[in-house]
């Protein structure tokens, strides 16, 4: 697979990302919303295992060559990215705190969430104890009859840490491609001469449309849920899917212009990896807890969830299974 090819396939999967990521914006029901994101968050959440599980025996059971970064290391990086989305967190929401408030109080000032649609808002002036003066405060009057509070301000920027850490861990994922793709020269060869089964090919490029595109839709239900404009969720969706090809190019040319080696690459790469799982794994975690106070009144039981949790947690392995089954009937017909 050549360097065209290999960029091709990247932009492929952003742009199909994109149509995965459109479903959930398209969706009037709330409760289909609501089951959209618990079944992908299911499904990636056995991704997720399963590529910590393998990360885990790599460095349990290391092959010949040595790694980047030994496992306590990683796991170090792991928890300093972790202790900066918290401590990020503390400190962005305080200032925000701080600068909501001023914005509100202004007479005309604009709507702190972005899901605000001044035509569909009302004013109440509520006094705030001052003699003599009051502030005026948006009061917003869904026309879908939903009447789940907003959420506060460090609620809104943990799902703002969210959207930005799952855009920058594909970021890095497209980085990974651009080291596939300078290192052509050492490692291509070898398994192009193979003449691998294009079919193998094609369904490993077909199961990693599919993870990309539940990333999307737990990206998108997720912005939706915490009442996100349309706008906003397709804007901050282009910035997903397009993160990816875009580090791709980018990092293909820096390489190729300062001559960066492999194993330096590497051991960034391994680095930022580690920091930004940490990051996204608090920011998940902090955000689904940030939703759960909007999701408490869908009226969906326990019992539901879990059956959906579930549904998306089998789904890797049913994808899995269906792609060997196809590709060993198209090699038995080959």
């Amino acid at each position: 697979m050549g360097t065209a090819s290999i960029l091709t396939e990247v932009i492929t999967t952003g742009l199909v990302s994109f149509g995965f990521g459109v479903i959930p914006i398209l969706t009037t029901s709330q409760s289909r919303l609501s089951a959209l994101a618990t079944i992908a968050t299911g499904f990636l959440l056995v991704m997720w295992l399963s590529l910590l599980v393998g990360t885990i025996v790599v460095h349990v059971f290391p092959g010949e060559e040595p790694l980047p970064v030994s496992s306590s290391t990683s796991a170090l990086l792991f928890i300093a990215g972790f202790l900066f989305s918290l401590v990020a967190e503390r400190r962005f929401s305080s200032s925000l705190l701080r600068v909501g408030r001023f914005v509100r109080s202004q007479p005309h000032a604009p709507a702190a969430h972005p899901s605000v649609d001044y035509a569909q808002v009302g004013t109440r002036l509520e006094d705030v104890g001052i003699p003599g003066s009051s502030v005026a405060q948006p009061v917003t009057q869904s026309l879908a009859g939903d009447h789940t509070s907003p959420l506060l301000e460090r609620d809104e920027l943990r799902v703002y840490m969210f959207a930005y850490a799952l855009i920058f861990q594909l970021f890095m994922e497209g980085a990974t491609v651009a080291h596939q793709v300078m290192g052509l020269s050492e490692t291509v060869p070898s398994r192009v001469e193979e003449e691998q089964p294009m079919e193998l090919a094609d369904s490993d490029t077909t199961s990693m449309v599919i993870i990309h595109g539940m990333i999307a839709i737990l990206f998108t239900t997720t912005l939706l849920t915490a009442k996100f404009s349309k706008l906003e969720c397709e804007r901050h969706l282009f910035y997903l899917v397009i993160s990816g090809p875009l580090a791709a190019i980018l990092l293909s040319v820096v390489i190729w212009l300062f001559q960066i080696k492999a194993a330096q690459y590497e051991f960034v790469e391994t680095v930022l990896n580690s920091i930004t799982a940490g990051m996204f794994m608090y920011s998940t975690v902090a955000v689904r807890l940030s939703l759960g106070k909007l999701q408490g009144n869908t009226g969906r039981s326990m019992r539901k969830t879990l059956l959906l949790l579930a549904t998306g947690a089998c789904g890797p392995f049913v994808a899995e299974a269906a792609f060997q089954l196809l590709a060993a009937f198209l090699l038995s017909t080959s």
